[in-house]
Formats: C-alpha cells, sequence, structure tokens
C-alpha cells in the first residue's frame, strides 16, 4: 500500500466525519477491513522468519569491546610513556633469529601502529655502535605483537631500539646467548686441568 493511497484515505475519513453520517463511516471502516484482510491473507508470515540461525553470539562484556570501531591516535607524549616488551624467546632459523615484542601503553593495552611507522634496530653492547638491522612483520592471530628477525654478528647483551613514527621509545634489554652467524660453535677457552666431570656454571 502506497503513502499517497493511505493520505487519500485518511482524506476521505475526515471528509466523511464532517458531511457525512456515522454510518457511513463505519460503512467504509467495513470495507476497508475487508481489503486489509485479504491482502494481509495473501502473504506467508513463515516467509518472514529467518531460515538460518546465527552462527556468532553478541558479546554482553562491553569493556572488551570497547576499542573495536574506535580510531585511537597517540600523542608524542603518550608514546614516549609506552614501553618494549619482550614476548616470548628467541628462535634460531639458520643464521637469523627472531623474537616477538609488544608495545605496552600506561594503561596495559598494547598500542597497534602500523609497520610503515615502525623502526627496530639492535645495537650490541661494548661491541661498536653498528645498529643490527631487522625485519618486522606482523601476525594476523595477535593484534599488536610484532615479530623481528635480524641476523646478528655476536652474541651477548644488545640495546633494542624501537621508533614509532618519530618517537624513539625507551631502549630494552636483549641477551642472544649464541652467535647463530658461526658456522661451527668453538670454545673459547680450555680448561685442561679438569679431567673428570664438575659442576661448573657458565
Amino acid at each position: 500500500m502506497s503513502l499517497s493511497l493511505l493520505e487519500d484515505v485518511e482524506n476521505y475519513v475526515e471528509q466523511s466525519l464532517k458531511t457525512g453520517s456515522p454510518q457511513q463511516v463505519l460503512r467504509s471502516k467495513k470495507q476497508m477491513m475487508e481489503r486489509m484482510n485479504g491482502v494481509t491473507a495473501e502473504i506467508n508470515v513463515e516467509e518472514l522468519y529467518p531460515k538460518e540461525k546465527a552462527d556468532f553470539v553478541l558479546s554482553k562484556d562491553i569493556k572488551s569491546l570497547h576499542h573495536i570501531g574506535d580510531i585511537v591516535s597517540y600523542s608524542s607524549t603518550a608514546l614516549q610513556q609506552c614501553r618494549v616488551k619482550k614476548i616470548d624467546c628467541i628462535s634460531p632459523a639458520g643464521k637469523a633469529i627472531s623474537f616477538s615484542l609488544s608495545i605496552e601503553a600506561p594503561d596495559s593495552s598494547l598500542l597497534s601502529a602500523p609497520l610503515s611507522s615502525l623502526r627496530c634496530s639492535l645495537v650490541p653492547v661494548g661491541k661498536g655502535d653498528q645498529p643490527i638491522r631487522t625485519t618486522v612483520t606482523t601476525t594476523s592471530t595477535d593484534p599488536g605483537v610484532y615479530r623481528i628477525q635480524c641476523s646478528p654478528s655476536t652474541n651477548g647483551t644488545h640495546t633494542l631500539k624501537v621508533q614509532v613514527y618519530d618517537v624513539q621509545l625507551k631502549n630494552a634489554s636483549l641477551v642472544i646467548p649464541f652467535n647463530p652467524y658461526l658456522d661451527n660453535i668453538t670454545p673459547v677457552r680450555t680448561v685442561t686441568e679438569l679431567k673428570c666431570p664438575w659442576g661448573v656454571a657458565v
């Protein structure tokens, strides 16, 4: 039923109330009711119900959904308060190593920044200031977690430098217990005086 037809019916009823008798209005109402019953009888009510059930359930915990759909922007001051947090242990892959890190905001939430704005490098402590280039990737399963891969030339303590946009975050420390760049691991010093097993901590 179109809007113009409803307006015509409204005008007809108003005109009938002004000029006609109540009996005439009742007859018009009866005709309209018969017409409406005829229209609704042609509608299959079962077709209005969904044939498929939903395969997901909406969460009632609003706190866990507060960040969805929000556009979060961080100022330079807020970025300086973020800290770099290493997620897992170092995993060797040939002559390269990889590990995961996240950037934690002051409210303990994880900062998700585009890869184009993220810079990461490793600098050996006490072995020169030449930074080691790294490759940064993300995972589709863990938002806010970044996978770092690099090929260090030495073991020991390294300074992990992370830059988001133009803001340099506070440095973190990373220890590489072995040198994956070497094909053969040779001892640095041999203790010849030991001829039987001893408990030695290195």
